[in-house]
């Protein structure tokens, strides 16, 4: 029995074969890029042993400064996430249930951050709000010197 055989499709047909080698690729990318360093993360911090490695982790987890960063992170995450879900469900409905005048320019609009690498954004947003931000300046909407 082949492995096109094994693997159903809709409605119970088999894959072509093209699907299953791209499922195999895919599954291969994701396993290079996530799983890997996770394992070798993980390596390194039990290499010495897993009651070393959990001391460590004891450690970390008992200072103030890594719980009010994780509080932080999560605060920081839950509330892009509501403005994020509030904000793209509004244009979703303002765009999918009107006819608005220019939807192609304004979904274009939209879609317009998918389309630059978030390196690229980081790098603007730390121009825009740091210490050498000399666009602004003049109107003071740079953040100030320490």
């Amino acid at each position: 029995m082949a492995l096109t055989d094994r693997i159903a499709g809709d409605f119970g047909r088999p894959l072509p074969r093209a699907e299953v080698l791209l499922l195999a690729a895919l599954g291969l990318y994701v396993l290079g890029l996530c799983v890997l360093p996770l394992l070798r993360l993980l390596r390194t911090l039990f290499g010495d042993g897993l009651a070393e490695g959990l001391g460590f982790v004891g450690q970390v987890w008992s200072s103030r400064a890594a719980r009010v960063a994780t509080w932080n992170t999560l605060d920081a995450a839950l509330w892009s996430t509501a403005l994020s879900v509030a904000l793209g469900g509004g244009m979703a409905l303002l765009v999918g249930l009107t006819d608005l005048r220019g939807k192609v320019v304004l979904v274009f609009l939209l879609i317009l951050p998918l389309l630059i690498p978030p390196q690229i954004s980081a790098l603007a947003w730390m121009a825009l709000i740091g210490p050498a931000c000399t666009p602004v300046r003049s109107r003071s909407v740079c953040a100030p010197r320490a």
